[in-house]
């Protein structure tokens, strides 16, 4: 399980070239919560992005990222 306090740095790496995608956080019932980012980004080099997880109810969530050829999604728990 992992715990997010505060807030959360993302990291998103191993494309292979520029695409463009959209990284999204759910909830356990499949709503969106949060868009984190829908951009262009450079490929072979890692990408931070950060989210203030107070903001979020104590729970389960998703964070799902979704490229033009690939769709990758995590479990995550936050504990407020």
């Amino acid at each position: 399980m992992i715990e997010y306090k505060v807030s959360r740095t993302l990291s998103v790496g191993n494309l292979r070239r520029r695409m463009y995608i959209q990284i999204e956080i759910v909830n356990e019932f499949g709503k969106r919560m949060l868009a984190v980012a829908a951009r262009d980004l450079a490929g072979e080099k890692k990408t931070n992005f950060k989210f203030k997880a107070m903001a979020f109810p104590t729970g389960k969530y998703v964070l799902r990222v979704i490229g033009e050829a690939f769709t990758a999604e995590q479990s995550f728990y936050i504990l407020n």
